[in-house]
């Protein structure tokens, strides 16, 4: 046997992504072809030698007529982004949306993670909020939105198993235009739908189904902010600036409070 390379290299073996650390040539002076070293091989007692087979300490071997690869297990890592996060009311625990499609529950005490759930919903649009009694999870992916409430216990321990999704059939049109998502907060979702249209916000805080809020005068590219307890919200677009009040009569309308306009 004579060495003829060491090479570094990748191979995927049942989801485990190894690393060669030595290859070697047998036999590179035999003239013989392939099929008649396979025969050879064969009758030797080498059957099955073509499988990776695990030596100890995460390193594999392969072997076959004419190489032999010596592997060690890679640990693989992948990039994971937080796409929004909301603390529980009392400040103890706090829910992040990831780009993997998971809701994490923190324990901001501990820094350690109480609780993991998969949504199946990587690559979308995800945003969350945490109210006395519920987790909101907002989704939006190919352009379809969808909205799921999980239950709080009295232990802050969100129960994941008695999920309710929430219908928004009824507001199919208003998702169409939607480019991101600004705030989810105080129970109302905002988003933005291009810069040719103006925000639109939506309260899931309603017991029936959700409603879209009514801004009398809002503008394109105009951001939104909700005041504890969504009584007011406030809009601003360059020098022009809302107030809108909650209307005593209807929870989703909201009248004009104060109006600025500085624009010359």
């Amino acid at each position: 046997m004579s060495e003829s390379s060491l090479s570094l290299e990748k191979e995927t073996h049942y989801k485990k992504t190894l690393i060669s650390l030595a290859t070697w040539n047998f036999f590179v002076d035999d003239c013989r072809d392939s099929e008649s070293w396979d025969d050879e091989f064969e009758r030797s007692g080498f059957k099955g030698s073509r499988q990776i087979t695990a030596i100890e300490n995460d390193y594999w071997l392969y072997a076959d007529v004419r190489n032999l690869f010596v592997f060690r297990t890679a640990v693989t890592t992948c990039s994971t982004r937080v796409l929004w996060s909301s603390f529980s009311p009392d400040g103890s625990r706090l829910a992040t949306c990831t780009s993997n499609g998971y809701i994490n529950i923190w324990n901001v005490n501990t820094g350690q993670t109480e609780q993991s759930f998969k949504t199946n919903q990587e690559k979308s649009i995800l945003a969350c909020w945490w109210s006395e009694k519920f987790l909101f999870v907002f989704n939006f992916w190919d352009s379809i939105a969808s909205l799921w409430k999980y239950p709080v216990d009295v232990h802050l321990k969100i129960l994941f198993s008695q999920s309710q999704q929430v219908s928004l059939r009824h507001l199919v049109d208003e998702f169409v235009s939607l480019s991101v998502v600004v705030d989810f907060s105080e129970g109302y979702l905002r988003y933005q739908c291009g810069e040719t249209k103006p925000a639109k916000v939506l309260d899931v805080n309603r017991v029936r189904e959700p409603r879209m809020v009514t801004l009398p005068g809002i503008k394109p590219m105009m951001n939104i902010t909700v005041s504890p307890g969504a009584s007011f919200l406030f809009g601003a677009a360059k020098l022009m600036f809302y107030i809108w009040k909650r209307s005593a009569m209807e929870t989703i309308v909201y009248d004009v409070f104060l109006f600025i306009n500085q624009v010359q």
